[in-house]
C-alpha cells in the first residue's frame, strides 16, 4: 500500500540524446545509417548549402555583440511565434556573455544579409547540450543543419561524447538522436494527490518504455548489418520545430 505521507515521486520520461561510438567524420557515422535515411539527411545538408549562406561554430569567447544580439532576438522570435513564454530573461544572455561564454557553442548561418539563423548550444566536459534555435522566416530549411547535423559534425571532431538535443520532436530520431530515459521529481503535499500522480506514474513507467522500445526500433540505422529498409513504414515525419 502506498504511503500516506507526502512525498517525492519521480515521473519517467525521455528525451533524444546522439552518442558517439568514435567515428572519424560526419560520412563515418552517416555509414550507420539505411540508404534512404542516409539520402535524406544528405539531402537536407545539401538544401542548406543552396541558401546562399555560411554556416559557423563559434564559441562563447569568440562571439561579437552582433552574434550575441541574433542569439537574443531568435530566441524571442521562436517563442513569440510558438506563443510560449520568455522564460530566458535578458539578465540571463548577459550572464552567460560577461560570465559563462566559455560553456556556450553557438551556430551562425550569416549570408550578405547578415546573422539569418542561429542555434545555441553549451557544452560541459565531453557533453555537448542543445539547443535553442531562431531563423529568418525564409531560412526554416536551415532548422536540420543548425540544430542536428552541425552539432552532430562538432561532437565528431571535437571528439565529444555525447549531444543531448532535448525532449519532444520524433523527428529527430530520423537524425540519428535516440530515445534516451530521463525523469523529472516532484514533491506534492497533499497525500491523497501524492498517492494518486505516483499510481499514474508507476503505469506512466511501463508505457515510457515500450514508446522507446518502438522509437528506436525505427531509427534510421542498419539493421543486422545490411541496408535494408523496414517493413513497416515509419510513423513520423521528416518536419521539425
Amino acid at each position: 500500500m502506498l504511503s500516506r505521507e507526502p512525498r517525492r515521486i519521480a515521473r519517467p520520461t525521455h528525451q533524444y540524446h546522439w552518442q558517439n561510438a568514435g567515428y572519424r567524420d560526419f560520412d563515418d557515422w552517416l555509414s550507420s545509417f539505411r540508404s534512404r535515411c542516409r539520402k535524406e539527411v544528405r539531402r537536407e545538408r545539401s538544401r542548406s548549402k543552396g541558401l546562399g549562406v555560411e554556416v559557423t561554430m563559434r564559441r562563447g569567447p569568440e562571439l561579437q555583440e552582433a552574434h550575441w544580439q541574433a542569439i537574443h532576438s531568435y530566441y524571442l522570435d521562436t517563442l513569440d511565434r510558438k506563443g510560449a513564454y520568455h522564460y530566458l530573461t535578458p539578465a540571463v544572455f548577459l550572464r552567460l556573455r560577461d560570465d559563462l561564454s566559455h560553456l556556450v557553442v553557438a551556430f551562425f548561418a550569416e549570408g550578405p544579409a547578415g546573422i539569418v539563423a542561429m542555434s545555441l548550444c553549451f557544452q560541459w566536459g565531453d557533453h555537448l547540450y542543445g539547443r535553442y534555435w531562431g531563423c529568418q522566416r525564409d531560412y526554416r530549411a536551415l532548422h536540420f543543419e543548425l540544430c542536428y547535423h552541425r552539432p552532430i559534425e562538432a561532437c565528431i571532431d571535437q571528439g565529444w561524447t555525447r549531444f543531448e538535443a532535448g525532449a519532444q520532436g520524433p523527428h529527430k530520431v530520423r537524425r540519428g538522436l535516440l530515445p534516451s530515459p530521463t525523469c523529472s521529481v516532484h514533491w506534492l503535499k497533499h497525500p491523497g494527490l501524492a498517492e494518486a500522480v505516483a499510481l499514474a506514474t508507476a503505469q506512466e513507467r511501463e508505457l515510457q518504455a515500450k514508446e522507446m522500445a518502438y522509437i528506436e526500433e525505427r531509427g534510421p540505422f542498419k539493421r543486422g548489418g545490411t541496408d535494408r529498409e523496414s517493413a513497416s513504414r515509419s510513423p513520423f515525419g521528416s518536419s521539425g520545430t
